[in-house]
């Protein structure tokens, strides 16, 4: 349902800016062509981004156009969801007392000390 109505709703107030567009002024200076044409390409070139790849995608993927149109639309997350421990198990849940017990991961700022070179 999402895949179409939001992408409609974003078109649709696109197309309602373009057409109603009135020249950018201040008081009663109205700014030169070039400086609303600079205007439009900055803008432009924020937005193309997303309908540039959706196209790039659907050429480069293979299949028909109705399964890349499927695919497309189709969310592929992978989650880390927890699995919840059956109560005959030994493992628990995690809590606020267990939680020292987890060893750092790293991040972007920090490197993971198991990939640290160990020479």
């Amino acid at each position: 349902c999402w895949s179409a109505i939001a992408p409609g709703v974003m078109g649709v107030i696109f197309i309602f800016y373009c057409v109603q567009w009135e020249p950018v002024k201040y008081g009663t200076v109205e700014y030169p062509d070039w400086a609303h044409i600079i205007g439009f390409l900055m803008s432009f070139s924020s937005m193309i981004w997303i309908p540039g790849y959706a196209l790039y995608w659907m050429y480069t993927t293979r299949g028909s156009f109705r399964d890349r149109w499927i695919k497309g639309i189709t969310p592929d997350i992978k989650s880390n969801r927890c699995k919840l421990a059956s109560k005959s198990s030994d493992a628990h849940m995690m809590n606020e007392s267990s939680a020292r017990l987890i060893k750092n991961q790293g991040s972007f700022l920090t490197p993971n000390p198991s990939f640290v070179n160990q020479d």
